[in-house]
């Protein structure tokens, strides 16, 4: 992983520092000519590929970090509609209050529901965030929520 930061910091003209805690080896390849800009993009998406992140700093700087937690969602189901539109609606009461959610269909061609699905950080403030934008929506009668188990709560930052 070294060596690739730094020829990549150098083709770039980026300035790019490799986390202590970042290990493991990457390899960069083209069958074509690359510009600057596209070697660091390439660099980019393989370190994604990766689970890490490359975190813009001052000006041209840049360090590889490891994934942070915060950036995990958890997925819970909330309710599920047999129309497709009342779910968009739910979904869209949801984010308009603040919370992410989606709507899913089933796979199965037996099930017709629409699945609402709420997401949401993988951390305790993930979690009551969650829960608040829930409540602002109106929707706490409708839309059911995942508790917070006491035995293992969730992730920390």
């Amino acid at each position: 992983m070294p060596d690739a930061v730094r020829l990549v910091s150098q083709y770039s003209g980026k300035k790019i520092r490799l986390a202590q805690e970042v290990q493991g080896t990457i390899s960069l390849a083209s069958t074509d000519p690359l510009s600057p800009d596209e070697v660091f993009t390439l660099f980019q998406k393989s370190l994604q590929e990766r689970g890490l992140l490359l975190v813009p700093g001052d000006g041209n700087a840049y360090q590889v970090s490891a994934a942070r937690s915060e950036t995990a969602k958890r997925r819970y189901v909330g309710a599920v509609f047999a129309f497709e539109q009342r779910a968009q609606v739910i979904v869209s009461r949801l984010r308009a209050a603040g919370g992410e959610a989606e709507v899913l269909a089933s796979d199965d061609p037996a099930e017709q529901g629409f699945s609402v699905v709420l997401l949401y950080r993988d951390s305790t403030e993930g979690y009551q965030a969650m829960i608040s934008a829930v409540e602002r929506a109106g929707l706490n009668n409708l839309i059911s929520t995942p508790t917070l188990p006491a035995a293992s709560p969730v992730q920390e930052k």
